[in-house]
């Protein structure tokens, strides 16, 4: 019985470098602690495209199944949703995105996809699952105007003071 302090020790020190492993991994995406990674916004002539961030230390050699994409006005108002069908499965590689309103060919069309507003706060949501701890992806954006009427797309970050805003997107 003897043992047993130093058997205590051990796990101590097992849990405690556990711990910090996990934190380790989670570095470079907040977003992996709540089980979200950051989704990838691309502006494509104005119109917003969606994709997977550089594997990097999320979860290398987690294959990353793409099976359906939703965006969301005003926190819970669908402009566009589809799903994949079950199979075939394809992965989407880091590079790749789906444009706004495309529907992949082996996609169904679950929303329809409405027409953007400038300056107006959008969320998108990539359900993708690893095998760790990610679930998804999700990101912000809005759409900014010019006076030529074209638009740009413009990835939204959290900031301290304003929170999400699409403030950045305003005429």
């Amino acid at each position: 019985m003897a043992d047993a302090p130093l058997i205590t020790m051990m796990r101590g020190l097992l849990v405690a470098a556990g711990a910090m492993l996990c934190l380790l991994l989670g570095i470079g995406n907040v977003n992996a602690y709540s089980g979200f990674g950051t989704a990838v916004i691309e502006d494509r002539e104005g119109i917003p495209c969606f994709g997977l961030p550089p594997r990097a230390l999320e979860w290398v050699r987690s294959p990353r199944i793409l099976q359906a994409v939703m965006v969301y006005h005003h926190d819970t108002v669908k402009a566009w949703s589809f799903m994949y069908d079950l199979t075939p499965a394809e992965p989407l590689a880091p590079g790749q995105c789906i444009v706004y309103g495309d529907l992949p060919a082996s996609a169904t069309l679950r929303t329809s996809p409405q027409p953007l507003i400038p300056a107006t706060l959008y969320e998108v949501y990539l359900n993708a699952p690893t095998n760790g701890p990610i679930r998804g992806y999700t990101a912000k954006f809005c759409l900014k105007a010019a006076p030529d009427g074209s638009t740009r797309v413009i990835p939204i970050r959290y900031d301290k003071r304003t929170g999400w805003s699409a403030a950045v997107c305003q005429p």
